[in-house]
């Protein structure tokens, strides 16, 4: 059962990276801010490492409300999601290239 569990979690985390990137593909903003995203978490990682409470601080408010920002961004994308969604199975919106 161990070895199940552990196939599924890969499975899983697989298809979310698959899902995810089909989506970025072809989307230069949305590249940019995932760089933006994965530089903020490396500033708080390495601002953890080197002692340096202020900035580590400033990432963090960064990382918190962070989630919200990303609705507010990506609110055309999750737009048309939903209304795909009504209709069709959401994977099939991954299945077709975005233009």
């Amino acid at each position: 059962i161990q070895f199940a569990k552990i196939l599924c979690n890969i499975v899983i985390v697989w298809a979310a990276f698959y899902f995810i990137l089909k989506i970025v593909k072809n989307n230069s903003r949305t590249i940019q801010i995932f760089k933006g995203i994965l530089l903020i978490f490396l500033i708080k990682a390495l601002a953890g490492f080197f002692g340096l409470n202020a900035v580590e601080y400033l990432a963090d408010i960064f990382v918190q409300y962070g989630p919200i920002a990303i609705f507010i961004i990506f609110q055309p994308e999750l737009r048309f999601i939903g209304a795909h969604w009504k209709n069709k199975c959401i994977f099939t919106y991954f299945y077709f290239d975005a233009q």
